[in-house]
């Protein structure tokens, strides 16, 4: 008969050691956990997820200019303050620092940051010129971040607010994309996917980020809620690449297509509310330089504008004959972050000013 060898006394001082040595790493790593809290002010018992507190829009990124909205996403907070900015309730940007109120019952703009007017003072952005060279009330309801499907949903919340007669929508050219994505910069968002030619609405309610594997991705779901991989991230500059992936999470890649019904649909609510519809297209400096014609995607959602009847007003043909007369003189529409500076806005005015000038007219 053949013994068995006992392979516990064989293994049994390995056991141990191993035992020992991951004993000593958790315990490390436990300490090293409570040492990087203290030393940053962080509460040691809390089970949070710290990507999460860097990379909601709701608290590291805007610092209370916005505010959480079931239905959008996000907007401006109401009646907030600052140096450059004025908002008034439901966080319509007001056009000069002494208003106190918006106006109503002329035009209404919405759009992303290009049409909220960023990095500008109010008396500054496109719709605030415009009213000046209109001799007509308008009201700003333009959100940064937002894409198409935003814009036009926050359209649809402030028509029967501000009781305009006229609507323009103005979308970034990079807008179009956004309206592809379910998360983005920081925040959900509502969207939309088509199926069976239709528009269904998703994200409705809109949650907030939750810090979940489909929000972060599973590494960060995980190692966010250690403290301590913040801090080596911050301490060996590599914070930005840590805590920003899976900020913009996609939902589908046609947005172009949901732009187009998003704009079948508003004309249609428009024509039964006698309102007037606008569509007015924007561009970063980056994209008159990259492009000798306006952009596929840009070119198309216009087109179907276009077949809507809808008003349809480009801004690419005038942008790129200032680029072609010189660098320098575009880099004088834009601010450092990319936004439209005063000049750009005025020059953006003066488009807009060119081509619904007869809505006023008729209008007198």
């Amino acid at each position: 008969m053949i013994e068995k060898k006992d392979t516990r006394a064989r293994f049994g001082p390995f056991a141990v050691k191993l035992s020992f040595t991951a004993g000593s790493v958790i315990f490390s790593l436990i300490g090293l956990e409570i040492a990087s809290r203290v030393i940053d002010g962080e509460p040691v018992f809390s089970v949070r997820n710290f990507i999460v507190d860097r990379v909601d829009r709701f608290t590291e990124q805007l610092s209370g200019s916005a505010q959480f909205d079931e239905q959008l996403g996000w907007v401006p907070s109401s009646d907030f303050e600052h140096p450059l900015y004025h908002f008034a309730e439901y966080g319509i940007r007001l056009n000069r620092s002494t208003q106190t109120e918006f106006p109503s019952g002329g035009v209404l703009a919405v759009g992303d940051s290009f049409t909220a007017g960023a990095e500008v003072a109010d008396e500054a952005t496109w719709p605030a010129l415009l009213e000046e060279m209109l001799n007509v009330p308008i009201a700003n309801g333009g959100v940064g971040g937002y894409g198409v499907d935003q814009t036009i949903l926050r359209a649809r919340q402030l028509l029967p607010i501000v009781e305009p007669k006229y609507l323009i929508v103005g979308i970034m050219v990079g807008d179009i994309s956004r309206a592809e994505f379910k998360i983005w910069s920081g925040g959900a968002k509502p969207y939309f996917v088509v199926e069976d030619g239709a528009l269904v609405r998703k994200n409705e309610p809109v949650p907030r980020i939750q810090g979940t594997r489909a929000d972060l991705g599973w590494l960060r779901a995980i190692l966010g809620r250690l403290y301590l991989s913040i801090f080596v991230a911050e301490r060996v500059g590599r914070i930005d690449e840590w805590v920003t992936p899976k900020m913009q999470v996609r939902a589908h890649d046609y947005g172009e297509e949901v732009s187009c019904l998003l704009l079948e649909d508003l004309k249609a609510r428009l024509d039964s509310m006698g309102v007037e519809l606008a569509v007015f297209m924007q561009y970063a400096g980056i994209h008159i330089e990259k492009h000798d014609r306006t952009p596929k995607s840009a070119a198309r959602v216009l087109s179907c504008a276009r077949k809507l009847g809808v008003v349809s007003i480009d801004s690419f043909p005038a942008l790129r004959q200032v680029y072609l007369e010189g660098a320098e003189q575009l880099a004088s529409l834009y601010m450092k972050r990319g936004h439209m500076s005063p000049a750009g806005n005025r020059l953006m005015a003066e488009i807009l000013q060119g081509a619904i000038s007869g809505w006023v007219a008729a209008d007198r």
